[in-house]
């Protein structure tokens, strides 16, 4: 599962980019300098794997077309958000205003994707949303000509899977919880809307803070969490047998295999 979405994310990111550089104007190519292309990732913070992943299905593709488009070299400059809006706007603007960026991949948190996406459309830099999906960044008041997004939205997988956890499943009423940003929330009223649409009732709704690892009083749940924290979740429930009742936790993101808490619980 791991390699096939890798496989997936780097075909569309690949493709996205190549109709993007296609499209770069290709007279008197040499006097232009190369193509700008900046990674706006969290490089540091709780998400470093989505960021690699980005990195690395960019940097493939690149790779594979000799990291040149219409007769220009691609430069690829790095910023990190740190998961932090305030300092992925910083870092937009520096790659906009200094780096006179022509492309910017990222980020990968909806939050720092909303803080930066006025100020990227009314720039018109080109912008490639590899894995940040709140369903606002592309919607109808949001939509813009230079912004695309290769990945699905809030709405796509959280609502059905809302419906297909009533059909399957004993659970009529449920807690759901999920991380305190933007994705998280649009993420669980999505399930929520598809859940409740069907006959269900969500009892009560958690966002705990970003990092937040004590998370043993929830079960039974629908999770929008990002990178380690859902694999600490995970951990800390298999001891309780609980994770064979929850399908609506998704691991495919990682190979680790589940264990027992070193701790015993």
């Amino acid at each position: 599962m791991v390699g096939a979405k890798a496989k997936c994310f780097s075909v569309f990111l690949g493709l996205a980019t190549c109709m993007l550089l296609a499209a770069a104007p290709s007279a008197t190519a040499a006097d232009k300098g190369p193509i700008k292309v900046g990674l706006l990732l969290p490089y540091t913070g709780t998400m470093p794997l989505q960021a690699k992943g980005v990195t690395d299905g960019a940097m493939l593709y690149f790779d594979q077309i000799g990291k040149k488009a219409g007769g220009r070299t691609i430069e690829v400059l790095k910023e990190d958000t740190e998961l932090n809006p305030t300092v992925g706007l910083t870092k937009a603007r520096r790659l906009v205003e200094q780096q006179k960026v022509d492309f910017i991949i990222g980020p990968v948190s909806s939050a720092v994707a909303l803080a930066i996406h006025d100020y990227l459309r009314k720039a018109n830099v080109i912008q490639i949303n590899p894995t940040a999906f709140t369903r606002e960044l592309t919607s109808p008041q949001k939509a813009s000509p230079n912004i695309f997004r290769v990945c699905d939205t809030t709405d796509q997988n959280a609502y059905p899977m809302g419906k297909w956890m009533y059909k399957n499943t004993p659970y009529r009423n449920i807690v759901i919880a999920g991380s305190d940003f933007a994705a998280g929330h649009h993420s669980l009223e999505a399930f929520k809307a598809g859940f409740e649409a069907s006959g269900g009732k969500v009892i009560r709704e958690v966002y705990p803070k970003m990092g937040t690892i004590g998370l043993r009083s929830l079960s039974h749940d629908h999770r929008c969490q990002g990178g380690g924290r859902r694999l600490r979740f995970l951990c800390r429930h298999r001891c309780r047998q609980v994770c064979a009742a929850v399908p609506g936790i998704r691991v495919e993101e990682t190979a680790a295999p589940l264990r027992p808490c070193d701790d015993g619980r």
